[in-house]
């Protein structure tokens, strides 16, 4: 089984915890991105706090750059991305996402169309959550092949 990393808006969030909860019954490994409690709203991780806002410009760029590395590292480790796209957004953050990944050479995936045709072009297919869950079930994962042979 292969392991599969989540990228997503904030303004998703409740909605890609949902789908990690489902994986991870499934038995699926998956990795998303977690807001950093001391700078995001806890009831609403799109937000920032206002210490965060208020913080020296290099500072929050320090910060937001170790998020961001923190979350290549989660695509580093992951075999298939899924972009979760709801009304086929996604941010600046995702569009950069998914240009790493695609640089990676990952497989992506994404829930709907992606608005952004740039973006868009970089997907392999569009897949819903379910159709994703049996995609997973049924693919090895190198490391055990490797194992079994």
């Amino acid at each position: 089984m292969k392991t599969i990393c989540i990228c997503s808006s904030f303004r998703f969030y409740y909605d890609f915890l949902d789908i990690k909860k489902i994986l991870e019954k499934e038995g699926i490994m998956c990795l998303i991105p977690e807001p950093t409690r001391k700078f995001r709203e806890i009831k609403d991780p799109s937000k920032f706090k206002k210490e965060f806002e208020r913080m020296p410009e290099k500072e929050r760029l320090s910060e937001a750059r170790k998020m961001t590395i923190k979350h290549f590292k989660k695509i580093d480790n992951a075999d298939i991305i899924y972009i979760l796209a709801n009304g086929g957004y996604v941010g600046k953050s995702v569009s950069m996402e998914v240009g790493y990944s695609f640089s990676k050479g990952k497989t992506i995936f994404s829930s709907e169309p992606i608005g952004d045709v740039a973006v868009r072009s970089l997907v392999q297919n569009v897949i819903s959550k379910d159709k994703l869950i049996q995609y997973l079930k049924n693919v090895k994962h190198p490391k055990y092949n490797k194992i079994r042979s």
